[in-house]
């Protein structure tokens, strides 16, 4: 376990309260908007998926906690007081106006988590909740910011929750089956032919940041969705269209900003008015290169594995030589300095660090074991055959 990755699992460990309440980051934003120093279920869920992998029982403990929060009507409110109550002057609580992806999570930790006893009656009051919003197609809110619309990550989320929901409430099923096959045939909509890349939303054609972490969602759920060549060079096309359009230069690293857009507190903070880099999409980006070793190896494209491998070997290097990596920020400015009003050590951004490197050590790991038994195989052939020399 490197320097780093001890000061990652310290700041989660120092962000968990003693009833396994996780808050998203201890400082900032300043003044009185300290929405950070708050519980948000989703930021609370990535963090216990990734703590599994090193302390399964806190894990547990977390997602315990998080599931009994209080709801509205079977629905997250968008964060929490440490006490438990819901946050007043949340922006996203509205019919309409969800953050849908943490209601999807739900079904996930559960199902990846199956010794947690719940009410089956409360799960399927949340269940019924989720469901209907998804069949009344109504808009939710982005993932970072008050935009609504229908999102790539979002019905990457939905595709992932129903499919855990089908894990706890096996009777649930039957009801998916039309609602899975329309949303998993609605993601070739937001790959934009003329960007070479998956985008915002088919409407908005806007590489993003949120993309890569619906493109590690599709992988961790697997299904073969990315079993042919053509899915995964437009994954590796999507990866190469971010690091250009979105990703900038500090010192010797690159960090992507969200998108060109972006914008931080209504600040046009960058030298093209956009926002302000962010540190943990560094790791989602290496964390995509290196599923998609996996990925590659599984339908034999060892060509795209190693590729694959060098990159997310690369962007770790990054992550790990980012300016003020060890603070754990959302964002730092393009000097590399943490600006005053940003929220840090961010628990969230810890987590995925620690997934970074795990996935990377598992992903040079297989395809290790691949070249040796190629190897075998060649020394086997050439034993056996010695012509094939000439």
């Amino acid at each position: 376990m490197s320097k780093l990755t001890k000061k990652a699992m310290e700041i989660i460990m120092k962000n968990t309260t003693d009833d396994h309440k996780v808050m998203a980051a201890l400082e900032g934003p300043g003044g009185d908007h300290k929405d950070y120093l708050h519980v948000w279920p989703r930021d609370s869920f990535f963090v216990a998926l990734e703590l599994k992998n090193f302390n399964r029982s806190l894990a547990e403990d977390i997602v315990r906690g998080i599931v009994k929060l209080p709801t509205d009507n079977g629905l997250f409110y968008q964060r929490y007081e440490l006490n438990g109550i819901p946050d007043d002057r949340a922006w996203c609580n509205g019919d309409g106006n969800r953050q849908l992806d943490q209601d999807a999570l739900r079904f996930v930790v559960l199902a990846e988590f199956p010794g947690i006893r719940t009410d089956i009656k409360e799960i399927k009051k949340n269940y019924e909740s989720f469901l209907d919003q998804i069949k009344q197609k109504k808009t939710v809110t982005d993932v970072w910011e008050q935009k609504n619309g229908y999102f790539f990550y979002t019905s990457t989320a939905i595709i992932w929750g129903l499919k855990s929901a089908e894990k706890i409430l096996p009777e649930s099923k039957e009801k998916h089956k039309k609602i899975l096959d329309e949303i998993v045939k609605s993601l070739d909509s937001f790959f934009d032919k003329k960007l070479n890349s998956f985008v915002k939303t088919p409407s908005e054609k806007i590489i993003d940041l949120e993309i890569i972490l619906g493109l590690n969602i599709l992988f961790q759920y697997g299904n073969g969705i990315f079993a042919s060549r053509q899915r995964l060079e437009k994954v590796v096309s999507t990866l190469k269209a971010v690091e250009k359009e979105i990703a900038v230069k500090i010192g010797d690293v690159k960090v992507p900003i969200r998108y060109k857009e972006d914008f931080w507190n209504g600040e046009k903070v960058g030298p093209n008015g956009s926002g302000r880099p962010w540190p943990m999409g560094i790791a989602f980006i290496s964390q995509a290169y290196s599923y998609l070793v996996k990925a590659a190896l599984s339908i034999r494209e060892f060509g795209i594995a190693e590729e694959a491998l060098e990159d997310a070997y690369r962007w770790l290097s990054y992550l790990k030589n980012t300016p003020n990596i060890e603070q754990f920020p959302e964002q730092i400015d393009f000097d590399g300095s943490v600006p005053q009003q940003v929220a840090r050590p961010l628990t969230w951004c810890a987590a995925e660090l620690l997934k970074a490197e795990r996935l990377f050590s598992e992903a040079k790991a297989v395809l290790e074991e691949v070249d040796s038994v190629n190897l075998r195989m060649i020394s086997k052939n050439l034993i056996l055959n010695p012509s094939s020399l000439n």
